[in-house]
């Protein structure tokens, strides 16, 4: 995280979790990133910041099925889906 804002800690908490379960995820996010020693120089997480994050993470390649900012879910029996995070 600290590579798509300076300053943002790593939410390890999150490592694992099914993110679509978390209760006020986007609430959750912004308190997980945001340093434990408060520096006003740093800014909160934004939902704009989503489209930097999902590249950082094909970057890293953590999900090899994001492809073109598009990525492909199942749909319904065999088709498959393309979703835009």
């Amino acid at each position: 995280m600290a590579k798509v804002v300076t300053g943002w800690r790593e939410p390890n908490d999150w490592v694992g979790k099914d993110v679509g379960r978390v209760e006020n995820a986007k609430e959750a996010l912004t308190r997980a990133v945001r340093p434990k020693q408060v520096d006003r120089k740093v800014r909160d997480y934004h939902e704009a910041d989503s489209i930097a994050i999902a590249r950082n993470v094909v970057d890293l390649r953590l999900l090899s099925s994001f492809d073109g900012e598009h990525r492909e879910t199942a749909g319904k029996g065999v088709a498959t889906v393309r979703t835009r995070s």
